[in-house]
């Protein structure tokens, strides 16, 4: 007997629904994907908080520097740069991360910057990446004591009735403290958004209108002075593209209760700008409570 061919309309037929099933599970996929890719980021925020750890156990108990300078040199937690010679070299972390390029590098970004400029200076063995490290550190802990407890909060901007514009040196007066948020633990390190300003500034710190990264569906990570990781969710408003101060969480926006203060409300002070009033003194946030 002849064989029977397929018809050009059931071809079509069997197209269509390979085409839809393509279409079905691609999404799915991509989920699938950037759950992986989220999850290894957390991963990776834990591996830095174990590292500052360490750290602290052998440095008398206070985390790394956020910057110090000298004459000879500008010492932060991942680098050291030498005005002498020009010259960049690796910072501390490297001495506790034995993967430390891998480490700073979300999965999702895999230090990219948004023009493709290259700005990295620590590449080693032939590595292509155009920024040092995805993950910044909080500016205004540096030199914290592991064994303090203090407690840190943000502005909240997904309650509702929030008011548009807080005060940056001190929080608005006769408002505002409601909407105030407290961190589970003290955060170290954030994961930036490279639109403010980790693309531009590369400098491993986060502060003024630094802000959080939201490549992970609208979230980023950030970890804690006791090694585990937090999520900051809608912390960007309408757009991590777009710099709205009336919106977006940044850096300048997280707060600390300073004793000493006469007035309730002036008591909670900017972290960001109390720890550049105090020269970014080692340890200054030990008197925060």
């Amino acid at each position: 007997m002849p064989r029977r061919a397929f018809t050009l309309i059931e071809l079509l037929v069997v197209i269509a629904i390979i085409a839809m099933l393509i279409s079905i599970l691609l999404p799915a996929i991509g989920r699938a994907r950037g759950t992986a890719q989220a999850v290894i980021c957390q991963q990776r925020n834990a591996q830095l908080g174990l590292a500052t750890g360490l750290y602290a156990n052998d440095h008398a108990g206070r985390i790394w520097p956020v910057v110090r300078q000298g004459w000879a040199q500008r010492y932060t937690w991942a680098r050291i740069w030498q005005p002498q010679t020009q010259d960049f070299r690796p910072g501390p972390v490297f001495s506790y991360l034995e993967y430390a390029g891998e480490t700073l590098a979300c999965p999702t970004n895999r230090r990219r910057s948004l023009t493709g400029e290259r700005m990295a200076n620590l590449d080693r063995l032939g590595e292509d990446h155009e920024l040092d490290f995805d993950f910044t550190m909080v500016d205004g802990v540096q030199g914290a004591r592991i064994d303090l407890s203090r407690t840190l909060y943000y502005y909240d901007r997904t309650r509702e009735g929030v008011p548009m514009r807080p005060g940056l040196r001190d929080y608005a007066r006769g408002e505002g403290l409601q909407f105030l948020t407290a961190f589970r633990s003290m955060p170290v390190f954030v994961e930036e958004s490279a639109y403010f300003h980790n693309s531009s500034i590369s400098d491993g710190m986060w502060g003024n209108n630094d802000q959080f990264s939201a490549r992970h569906n609208g979230a980023g990570h950030y970890t804690m002075i006791d090694g585990s990781v937090g999520v900051m969710r809608d912390a960007t408003g309408e757009s991590e593209e777009v710099f709205n101060r009336a919106t977006d969480l940044t850096a300048a926006q997280v707060y600390a209760l300073i004793p000493g203060r006469h007035d309730t409300t002036l008591r909670y002070r900017s972290v960001y700008f109390e720890g550049l009033a105090a020269g970014w003194r080692h340890g200054w946030i030990d008197q925060a409570r």
